[in-house]
């Protein structure tokens, strides 16, 4: 899989966020979480994860908010530590 596809699946995510379009864009991020995964890129991941948290969190979904934020804060963490 080519790293395009994980970053059309953000800019997707991201317009039906912005659109108001929240169930589909939870949708979109949690697709985008398995692309970026299949290119190996931790960071798209962990950015995924947020945006899912943050939609989450919006829509009352308080402890699957927290789930997704864990998980974002965990891979970005990892990816400190490798610095």
């Amino acid at each position: 899989m080519s790293t395009a596809m994980p970053k059309a699946l953000k800019e997707e995510g991201l317009d039906y966020f912005q659109r108001g379009d929240h169930q589909r864009a939870l949708a979109v991020f949690e697709t985008a979480v398995s692309a970026y995964g299949a290119v190996q890129d931790k960071a798209g991941q962990g950015e995924m994860l947020n945006n899912i948290g943050v939609l989450q969190r919006m829509q009352g979904n308080k402890n699957a908010a927290e789930l997704a934020l864990r998980e974002a804060i965990a891979i970005f963490e990892e990816l400190n530590a490798a610095d």
